[in-house]
């Protein structure tokens, strides 16, 4: 293992830009909690004093554009006139910035600043044959949609609609493909945007929906009414084994109420309760990444935050029923009963991934031992409990660490995360492993301990998960 290096004294933090105004905020702060702190960047520019986006996240080849406008709904009689005028400022203008956005990403990706100096390059590498995604956020339609309309005030999607020669659709408040030819882009009322980003609110889980909306709106069915919350609840309520959720096959019409209704059906509740614990999965990458972003790690072998990002991406890769329970084994480590020194460890297969395991490795301190000897001793377990578990499995590509303390009452605790790439493992690596175990008289490699985790992501009411 190369030697570790005392980094952390904050000289190099990546300085993020603020968002201009508070809806972007907003917007900021949903995406975010999505995508997490390490991925997630506002107000991106391309040239000083030009604002490329309003947002820009990525995470391994997957790039989403995000643009949000709060402009206020015309003050005009005629509703028609009212629609257009909103529409095309809202909506086309933003697809317009959008499009551009994702052009010059594809041919400048090394050109993009946190900054309005540009200053400041955007830290992370733009993948080179990316998926983008384009989110844009259209407020203040909603009060006049319901005040018209009724239902919760969201923009209807009807395949079906025609437009104007400007590309506006004709009945107000309904939109749909904005240009066939390009990427497609999600379009999201003020209303339909913070239920998107609560309930999909991993990057697993938003991407795959994204995607099968996006194939379902472009492909053969015809969709008569969807609007989103009532897709995405659609979609949550169609689920088939080896597929996930998607949605159904045939020609959609998505009738009011159904998002309503799916958050007061029992099954729904008990989710959510049962994913309360997940976010503690949450909480421990987005406090690896703060530390990371402010420069303030220690004893890492490399303090660039790609390197970071590597072992990070893998913990951010997991859905939501998986960090749920990831969560509860870790959460079960923790809180065994330890004495003095004491040790535990657990590996566990990671739910849905044949080749990905994580090692949760927790040690009690000794009584006034000091803290840098206590952080090196359990790095040095968790390195070896980490290299075991390759050994022990050798089909394992990728291997996590987290070395964390016991909760036993003290107020602040430390983590250790550790990335063990095992992909181009050959003869050589497993007998070097092997060697450096039996050298340090490490426990059998026979002897580690192996959960597999199962659990039903929608628990009948009244039983145990």
């Amino acid at each position: 293992m190369p030697e570790d290096k005392g980094y952390g004294d904050g000289q190099n933090p990546v300085i993020k830009g603020e968002p201009a105004t508070e809806s972007e905020k907003k917007l900021y702060d949903l995406f975010s909690r999505s995508m997490l702190k390490m991925w997630s960047y506002p107000s991106v520019y391309n040239r000083p004093g030009k604002e490329m986006c309003d947002g820009l996240a990525v995470f391994r080849e997957h790039v989403f554009i995000f643009s949000d406008k709060d402009c206020a709904w015309p003050d005009h009689r005629d509703l028609g006139v009212a629609w257009s005028r909103w529409y095309k400022k809202s909506i086309l203008a933003s697809a317009k910035q959008a499009w551009g956005a994702e052009r010059w990403l594809k041919n400048n990706p090394a050109h993009v600043y946190l900054d309005d100096k540009c200053e400041i390059a955007f830290p992370l590498p733009i993948p080179a044959n990316p998926t983008f995604h384009i989110i844009i956020v259209a407020r203040n339609s909603s009060q006049q949609a319901k005040a018209h309309r009724g239902g919760m005030g969201c923009l209807d999607w009807r395949g079906e609609v025609s437009c104007d020669s400007s590309g506006v659709p004709e009945l107000p408040f309904t939109t749909t493909d904005l240009d066939p030819q390009k990427t497609f882009v999600h379009v999201l009322d003020e209303v339909a945007v913070d239920i998107l980003f609560t309930e999909c609110d991993t990057f697993n889980d938003f991407v795959l929906y994204l995607s099968h909306k996006e194939a379902l709106l472009r492909g053969p069915s015809q969709i008569l009414s969807a609007k989103e919350p009532e897709l995405l609840a659609l979609y949550v309520t169609t689920f088939s084994e080896g597929i996930g959720n998607h949605f159904p096959n045939g020609d959609i019409n998505c009738s009011d109420g159904g998002w309503n209704s799916l958050q007061m059906r029992p099954e729904f509740i008990v989710k959510k309760q049962e994913d309360e614990i997940s976010y503690n999965w949450d909480r421990l990458i987005d406090s690896f990444a703060t530390y990371s972003l402010n420069d303030r790690q220690y004893y890492v072998t490399d303090p660039s935050l790609d390197a970071t990002s590597r072992v990070l991406m893998e913990m951010a890769d997991e859905d939501r029923f998986t960090r749920r329970l990831l969560a509860k084994a870790l959460a079960e480590v923790v809180h065994m009963d330890f004495e003095n020194g004491g040790l535990r460890s657990r590996t566990v297969l990671a739910p849905g991934a044949k080749n990905k395991a994580y090692v949760f490795c927790v040690l009690q301190p000794l009584p006034d031992e000091d803290p840098d000897e206590y952080r090196k001793k359990r790095r040095e377990f968790l390195s070896l409990k980490c290299l075991a578990a390759k050994c022990y499995m050798r089909d394992l590509e990728v291997v996590v660490g987290i070395g964390a303390e016991p909760r036993d009452g003290r107020e602040h605790f430390s983590e250790d995360a550790l990335f063990l790439d095992g992909q181009s493992w050959g003869e050589k690596e497993f007998q070097d492993a092997l060697s450096e175990l039996v050298k340090v008289k490490f426990l059998s490699v026979e002897g580690q301990t192996l959960k597999v985790v199962r659990a039903t992501e929608y628990p009948e009411v009244g039983t145990d998960t």
